[in-house]
């Protein structure tokens, strides 16, 4: 049986890959979601996703360096630009240690407006990138000619969704507001918009405004909510929260309402009438240009009736060029099946992609010095002390220069019983002061509570 992998690390890559994930399931494929922490995931997500799927538990570079690596046939990779990019680097390492290698490719969790040209530089260099339809293809196929990635391939997969003929659906007198996290993402905007939004029910009194947060108060996600609406004051009484899931909503509903959010293809598929909110104007941050000719945009503030708003209809040209119910998979799993193992396509070389800049580490450690600290990670894992001890005194300075690899030592040294040489390194990794926060936060501040007790059970 074949096997595809899918590197994911928040929440909203599971909504974007699970479409394809669905479809290699049908087509016989076993599909793992490799996942780093699952502490950052909903409870509500990880219940599905345990339910549907096989889990494998690893970080990126475990991952990559891990001995299963050559049993899938492909891998999707859904994370940040830098992170996208340095799993690209690190398969590229496996090949010239080993000869061999899966296919590689990435893509976008759903709707690509923001940032574009930056997201396609970073994920050059794949066998392939997964867009939604044509109007991707062209917009990338333009910023990218003339360049070292003007062969990149590309593979418009669609906006998918399942389409229900809605007959047998019992719709109430309601429409429902898709909440999304950082659009807009400033208080003031957060604030105006549920004015506009409160407003907008008291001018329809008779219907229900059903509100779907994006994630309960106080959940995690992949961004911090700036003002979540159950804590914004001042709501009338036709308003109500709602954390049923959103195609349950819907089927309920008669309208959905949202800025940007990639569930208005869902509430095509669903029957009933999606209404993009324009109160912002045209704003590339908020995804609102994306949907500019889409036929449905309408103003909350001018408060018109819901029923006059039902009117409206999607427009079918703009529809088309988006992608919408594609169904381009096939496409990537031929793509797959008749690849034969060959050197990546060209990359942008990184210092055009300025990795140091807004916290970015991917070009922190080279793939070599990442394969030998997760050698040691394993062996650790395996209380294999002497041999992970080994390979960090041969490597010492690979292991000072990187505060999780030097906290890695820590771990490795009070294992083993050797106190002296923890401490030593433990004083080291307490002297690092990473160039970048993110570094800081995801080693040495995590480990913070176990720090504090180590040392002063070393003094003591």
């Amino acid at each position: 049986m074949r096997k595809l992998g899918l590197l994911i690390d928040s929440d909203s890559q599971y909504f974007g890959t699970k479409s394809i994930a669905d479809y290699f399931l049908g087509a016989g494929w076993q599909v793992d979601y490799i996942v780093p922490d699952l502490a950052a995931f909903p409870m509500a997500l990880i219940s599905d996703l345990k339910a549907n799927y096989s889990v494998v538990r690893a970080n990126l570079d475990q991952f990559c360096f891990s001995e299963g690596l050559d049993s899938y046939s492909a891998v999707g990779c859904y994370s940040s630009g830098s992170q996208i990019r340095r799993f690209q680097r690190n398969i590229s390492f496996v090949q010239e240690q080993t000869g061999g290698r899966p296919y590689i490719f990435s893509g976008y969790n759903g709707v690509v407006y923001e940032k574009y040209e930056e997201g396609i530089y970073w994920r050059c260099g794949f066998d392939s990138i997964c867009v939604n339809g044509q109007r991707d293809v062209d917009l990338f196929t333009a910023i990218l000619a003339g360049s070292v990635a003007r062969d990149q391939r590309m593979i418009p997969l669609g906006l998918n969704k399942p389409v229900r003929d809605g007959n047998d659906d019992v719709k109430r007198k309601n429409v429902v507001f898709a909440e999304q996290v950082i659009v807009p993402g400033t208080i003031g905007e957060r604030k105006r918009l549920f004015e506009a939004l409160g407003n907008f029910a008291r001018a329809n009194e008779s219907w229900e405004i059903v509100i779907r947060p994006r994630v309960p108060a106080g959940s995690k996600t992949f961004h911090d909510h700036i003002l979540h609406p159950e804590k914004f004051r001042g709501w009338p009484k036709n308003v109500r929260f709602s954390h049923e899931p959103l195609p349950d909503l819907m089927r309920e509903a008669q309208a959905l309402l949202s800025v940007s959010s990639t569930a208005y293809f869902d509430a095509i598929a669903t029957g009933i009438t999606p209404l993009c909110i324009m109160d912002f104007g045209v704003d590339a941050s908020h995804g609102t240009h994306y949907f500019v000719g889409c036929g449905t945009e309408f103003a909350l503030r001018h408060c018109e009736s819901i029923e006059a708003l039902l009117e409206k209809n999607v427009c079918t040209q703009w529809l088309s060029r988006t992608g919408f119910n594609l169904n381009g998979y096939s496409l990537l799993q031929t793509d797959i099946e008749t690849w034969t193992p060959r050197p990546l396509p060209p990359a942008f070389p990184e210092e055009i992609l300025n990795t140091t800049r807004r916290g970015r580490i991917a070009a922190r450690q080279a793939p070599n010095e990442i394969m030998l600290v997760c050698k040691a990670e394993t062996l650790l894992g395996r209380k294999e002390y002497e041999a992970c001890k080994k390979i960090i005194e041969k490597n010492e300075n690979i292991f000072k220069k990187d505060a999780a690899a030097s906290f890695l030592a820590v771990e490795c040294y009070e294992a083993a019983g050797d106190l002296i040489a923890a401490a030593e390194w433990l004083k080291h990794t307490k002297s690092i002061k990473p160039k970048w926060k993110k570094v800081r936060r995801k080693s040495v501040s995590l480990k913070k509570k176990e720090i504090q007790k180590f040392w002063s059970r070393l003094k003591s």
